[in-house]
């Protein structure tokens, strides 16, 4: 069925790249996961959006991802069809406004800024994912967010719809486009004029406590959201998991909430990991942990 669907979609799309049969740790963070079946790179948000309708109207899931930082896919054959925004990377600055299409990393993004005397957009230094990844998500980082300078959404489907960011349900880690899975073709960005001095200063001090606070390596970033007036790196810590591992993925020592791939580990035993520091910190606190991963594929 799958080599059908595989089929059907190189000759409905024949000028839009799909490759069959992608180990899906060329995308992976951690370098881990199984065979995806069908990988599509459409070339512009006209291509995305033609491709989405048709999977919708034929009823075929999908997911779209960007940079996969905080995605975790299941080491067995992934069938849902998975759409890479690799190649949707147009960035539009006009005074302080600015447009990037759901491809665009988020620290590419911020250094464009930053060329252009824009402040707003310092936080995401150092964040590893697309802007798609990021909305959806409602990415942030060191008290700021990406919900704090979004002006308006555009998803894709029959129309193209702007979507202003009152209409966004934008929370910590949360968007409706959590739940909706409406697809994100682009955004809309206010910033504001700043000092180049000050921004500068602004991005080196996050940069270095990005440096200072988390590991380097493979890993997903942030394993967990923070429950509420809490650190879940903290509260892992202080259950006694700092260090603790499973077959090569290990709780990092220098930030509990990052767990690592040291060798040899796979998806399994990542999930494997979560689930007992979940188990954990539900014994000792009384607080259930959520993550801020995503997981692809069947567990």
């Amino acid at each position: 069925m799958n080599i059908n669907i595989h089929t059907l979609l190189i000759k409905k799309f024949p000028e839009i790249k799909i490759e069959k049969d992608i180990p899906t740790r060329y995308f992976s963070f951690v370098r881990t996961g199984g065979i995806a079946k069908t990988v599509i790179f459409p070339k512009s948000i006209n291509e995305l959006s033609e491709i989405i309708n048709f999977l919708n109207f034929n009823s075929i899931k999908y997911v779209v991802l960007g940079k996969c930082s905080n995605v975790l896919f299941s080491d067995n054959i992934i069938s849902l069809i998975i759409i890479k925004t690799d190649l949707l990377t147009n960035i539009t600055i006009n005074g302080n406004n600015v447009y990037a299409e759901c491809g665009v990393g988020l620290c590419q993004l911020a250094i464009e800024c930053l060329k252009e005397d824009l402040s707003g957009f310092e936080f995401a230094c150092g964040i590893p994912g697309s802007i798609g990844g990021g909305i959806i998500m409602n990415a942030g980082a060191f008290g700021s967010c990406i919900s704090n300078i979004i002006k308006k959404v555009y998803i894709g489907g029959e129309v193209v719809t702007g979507i202003d960011n009152k209409d966004c349900g934008f929370s910590y880690r949360n968007s409706r486009f959590l739940k909706s899975k409406e697809c994100i073709l682009a955004a809309e960005f206010e910033l504001k004029e700043g000092d180049i001095n000050e921004i500068r200063a602004n991005v080196s001090a996050i940069t270095l406590n990005r440096n200072n606070i988390q590991p380097k390596g493979l890993t997903l970033g942030s394993t967990f959201k923070n429950p509420t007036n809490k650190s879940a790196g903290e509260l892992i810590e202080k259950a006694g998991l700092k260090s603790f591992g499973i077959n090569g993925a290990i709780i990092s020592q220098k930030h509990a909430n990052f767990i690592m791939n040291t060798g040899g580990t796979t998806s399994t035993d990542i999930k494997l990991l979560i689930d007992y520091i979940k188990e954990t910190v539900f014994k000792h606190f009384n607080i259930q942990l959520e993550e801020e991963i995503q997981y692809i594929g069947e567990f």
